[in-house]
């Protein structure tokens, strides 16, 4: 018997479930998605809602949902977080590959690896990218989509 409940109110829905209750937390393309400062507290709610056992598993898609390259990238942070993109259905956090994975590690998970998808190349010079991206080194930004399995105890990476 398979007991399970679909959430969609994001960070309100997990502080709702009970601590420790969960066997597994399942996103597919979400993660990308949560507003910049709800992410690292989502992230925490899940590790909290996780059995000592439980596995989390997210397919992130770290590339501009409009056309699949990096154009998010070009913009400032003050443009980005204006109303008609911070509430758009098209709005990302622009996290980076290892931003996302840091906020793992810092949580205490460990992880494993199951796909990590990388751009050729850059598809959009680093000198038009906003001045907050050009630092990441160029490996981070060719990540273009990963899956990755969490685990609140046990397994290492």
């Amino acid at each position: 018997d398979i007991n399970y409940k679909y959430l969609t109110n994001g960070l309100q829905s997990l502080k709702e479930i009970p601590s420790s209750s969960v066997n597994f937390v399942f996103s597919n393309a979400v993660l990308e998605h949560i507003k910049e400062d709800e992410f690292i507290p989502t992230i925490k709610e899940i590790k909290r809602v996780l059995k000592e056992s439980g596995v989390s598993s997210h397919d992130v898609d770290l590339r501009d949902h409009l056309g699949k390259s990096l154009n998010h990238l070009r913009f400032s942070e003050n443009f980005w977080m204006r109303d008609i993109i911070y509430n758009s259905g098209f709005y990302t956090n622009r996290l980076r590959f290892s931003e996302i994975i840091k906020v793992f590690k810092d949580l205490g998970f460990k992880y494993e690896m199951k796909d990590l998808q990388k751009f050729n190349s850059l598809p959009i010079s680093k000198d038009k990218l906003d001045r907050k991206f050009r630092d990441f080194s160029e490996d981070d930004l060719l990540v273009s989509s990963f899956q990755i399995l969490l685990f609140r105890d046990g397994k290492a990476e």
